[in-house]
């Protein structure tokens, strides 16, 4: 999950809105699928998110992930981009980044978050945790214009097997070789399976999440609009593309709605 970027800024946790300089060095998320248009309603919901690591005030290393807008000053994304067990660090910033095109920044909005939450019952790397790998990140003020939340599905029996969706991210457009994305990119895929605590999607091969894509937001179009289902955990398997497990929102709504009140 890791990106280079430059960033400077404050310490996570600063009580005022910091806007960020940065100059991302990438190349063009989503294995396959199409880049989203800057004026799509994906676009205005979705957010890059990245979590810098520091160990004694040194820069160390950096995960990228992907985020998704669920109230004007609230983001949710995967718990599991919050560690990192190949660096030893002692600290860490979170900023989101508001624009589906990382390369242009005169339309880029960078910010520090104020502050991060895990789901209390969240486990880096513990078998069982990732039914609950969600992570509230909280800004410091209101998201920017056009930015509007994602309305998060109430009734889950709408949803069934086989219906199609729409995932987004910011993740690899290739494993092999790694090649990070500058762009938000989304494809189509189906629901294969709804478990009770989680569901898995799954499309052809080359054609879904890769690294990058954590966090990312799973949409269904119901009532001819799109509404959350769930954000991205990650993928079943050791190539990107194929089957990717996703949490379920609604299953989460007690950790999730004190936040959003």
């Amino acid at each position: 999950m890791i990106i280079q970027l430059f960033v400077v800024g404050l310490m996570l946790g600063c009580a005022e809105p910091n806007e960020i300089e940065m100059r991302p060095i990438v190349e063009n998320g989503i294995i396959g699928g199409s880049i989203v248009s800057k004026d799509s309603q994906i676009a205005r919901m979705a957010v890059y998110i990245g979590v810098a690591f520091f160990k004694n005030g040194r820069s160390v290393a950096e995960n990228n992930c992907t985020g998704v807008l669920v109230s004007s000053k609230v983001v949710l994304t995967a718990a599991h981009c919050f560690f990192n067990n190949d660096i030893e660090f002692d600290s860490k910033k979170v900023y989101v980044a508001f624009g589906s095109d990382l390369k242009q920044s005169s339309d880029l909005v960078v910010w520090f978050a104020q502050d991060a939450f895990m789901h209390p019952e969240y486990k880096y790397l513990q078998k069982g945790s990732n039914s609950v790998d969600l992570a509230v990140v909280v800004l410091p003020k209101s998201a920017p214009m056009p930015f509007t939340p994602a309305k998060i599905l109430q009734d889950f029996s709408e949803l069934s097997e086989s219906l199609s969706v729409m995932v987004a991210g910011y993740g690899l457009v290739s494993l092999f070789p790694k090649i990070p994305s500058a762009n938000l990119k989304s494809t189509a895929t189906k629901i294969l399976e709804i478990r009770k605590d989680m569901m898995v999607i799954g499309a052809e091969v080359d054609n879904g999440t890769c690294q990058g894509d954590s966090g990312g937001p799973v949409f269904a179009d119901i009532d001819g609009r799109l509404q959350l289902i769930g954000t991205v955990v990650g993928g079943l398997g050791v190539q990107c593309g194929q089957l990717t497990e996703l949490t379920r929102i609604e299953r989460l709504m007690p950790f999730l709605q004190p936040f959003l009140n």
